[in-house]
């Protein structure tokens, strides 16, 4: 069996004071936090306390208020020292959870703290209704209407009116017209990935290693093969010129023979 102490301030003396009176107890060790958060999860060596107690330690306070600031977080805590076999003792309170009477002593404990979490939610609900009643009460925000926001934009409006039609944040038109651009780009980018393995892709046969863009520009343009043909000409060979800015058209170096 470890009994263990645990001391919690952000003043130094009374620290200091906790840890005397722990020590003088009996306690094994004794852990300190200099931080008080508002539950179990805040607080990191109270976590590591609760996370390696075993069968039969005693987890030692000086007060109960050192160990929780309400009723649900003393309950949860209490819960998870019995899980492990363990016990809790307040040392300036009537507080030990290994004695006979702790058993009613939690069946209170679990009263108060429903007690607690339905005046939070009445509490609550009161200030939703006041609120309202003032006109401050917004809800849940709404959702924005991508589409209404390109269809504005395509019009010629700038952000801030957008925003104001709509009555959203300016943020929030940016984030449409991002998401928006974001997935035009991840679109066009799938056409242009080199593929692994020949395949075939929207009508066209891909090498490995060959990007879709580059296919379809071969298609459209055998520049190995097909002769270019000058407008009108019914055939015949157009002039160089003309071969020349074809082929530019396409992204490709003219090497032209006269």
């Amino acid at each position: 069996m470890t009994v263990i102490g645990y001391a919690v301030s952000t003043i130094d003396q009374e620290l200091s004071a906790q840890k005397a009176i722990l020590r003088a107890a009996g306690c094994n060790v004794i852990r300190t936090e200099r931080r008080s958060g508002a539950t179990a999860a805040s607080r990191r060596q109270l976590r590591t306390i609760l996370k390696n107690l075993h069968n039969y330690d005693v987890l030692m306070v000086s007060r109960i208020d050192r160990l929780a600031h309400s009723v649900c977080d003393l309950q949860e805590i209490i819960l998870a020292i019995k899980a492990k076999g363990a016990s809790l003792k307040a040392l300036e309170q009537p507080v030990d959870t290994s004695t006979a009477a702790s058993k009613a002593f939690l069946d209170m404990l679990g009263l108060f703290a429903e007690f607690e979490t339905n005046l939070r939610r009445e509490r609550q609900r009161e200030g939703i209704a006041k609120a309202k009643a003032e006109g401050r009460y917004k809800g849940r925000p709404i959702s924005i209407d991508a589409a209404r926001v390109h269809e504005l934009k395509a019009q010629g409006k700038g952000v801030t009116d957008i925003a104001k039609e709509m009555n959203i944040a300016r943020s929030s038109v940016y984030r449409a017209l991002k998401e928006r651009r974001e997935k035009g780009l991840r679109r066009r980018s799938s056409d242009r990935r080199p593929v692994s393995g020949v395949c075939m892709h929207q009508g066209l046969l891909l090498q490995p290693g060959e990007s879709v863009h580059a296919q379809r520009a071969i298609k459209q343009y055998d520049v190995r093969q097909t002769p270019l043909l000058a407008p009108g000409s019914g055939g015949n060979r157009g002039s160089r010129k003309e071969k020349e800015e074809s082929f530019e058209t396409f992204g490709f170096e003219p090497a032209l023979t006269s």
